[in-house]
């Protein structure tokens, strides 16, 4: 499990199996990253979810405060 905190502004080029993002910053984090699909994306505690979208090779996450895990098949 690959875990990440504070960030601000984070550009990974492939999100792992069971990333593990938690945000404090108060601007917000963003997150861009490929995977090859998006099993599930729970968030466990935000205030202020600015929601998510994705398409099959790319993934973008908008979120202010709170905690996401990422379920991602790897890329190959």
């Amino acid at each position: 499990m690959t875990q990440i905190d504070n960030t601000q502004n984070l550009s990974i080029p492939k999100f792992q199996l069971g990333t593990h993002v938690k945000c404090n910053a108060r601007s917000g984090c963003r997150l861009r990253g490929e995977v090859a699909q998006v099993i599930a994306i729970k968030y466990i505690t935000s205030e202020y979810w600015s929601g998510w979208t994705y398409t099959i090779e790319n993934l973008y996450l908008t979120m202010n405060v709170g905690e996401i895990w990422l379920d991602a098949a790897p890329t190959v």
